[in-house]
């Protein structure tokens, strides 16, 4: 079976609603476009309409994202990072939306993640389990640094 064909009007209609719902990067507009049939170039046309029309904006998608990863989903900033530049996020944007994460937050989300972890790990010893949570909060996109940080309260 063939995709449906969707007229101009209607991918821009349609993509117009989804945009309203919540932010979106432009990379995950031209996405959608393309995959409703619609060329590259008409695809991208659209995208700059809405960007023009404030429907579609790079920074304040840049902002909300990385205040829900990190507040919601408990993500570091290098997980955060690495997502948005996978979303075509310039590098200039990222580190602005980067800046508005609240430090305090952040830490806290931190060591809430690594008490959790250290209470349910197994492991035979407090070093492996330590490094059993070193490892896991890597993953989660935290920096080494701020992970010894945690570790050395932990410790006290």
């Amino acid at each position: 079976m063939y995709p449906k064909k969707y007229t101009p009007s209607q991918n821009k209609e349609y993509i117009t609603r989804w945009c309203a719902k919540s932010e979106r990067a432009p990379l995950e507009v031209k996405r959608k476009l393309q995959s409703r049939g619609m060329s590259a170039q008409d695809a991208e046309a659209v995208v700059v309409e809405l960007e023009e029309t404030g429907f579609v904006d790079a920074d304040r998608f840049a902002v909300a994202y990385t205040r829900d990863k990190y507040r919601f989903n408990k993500w570091g900033e290098r997980k955060i990072h690495a997502s948005l530049s996978a979303l075509g996020i310039d590098e200039g944007i990222i580190v602005r939306a980067l800046e508005e994460i609240d430090r305090e937050t952040y830490i806290e989300n931190l060591r809430g993640l690594y008490a959790a972890k250290m209470r349910r790990v197994k492991a035979p010893d407090d070093r492996e389990a330590r490094m059993k949570c070193f490892g896991y909060l890597l993953g989660r996109g935290y920096t080494a640094d701020d992970i010894r940080r945690v570790e050395e309260e932990w410790k006290r």
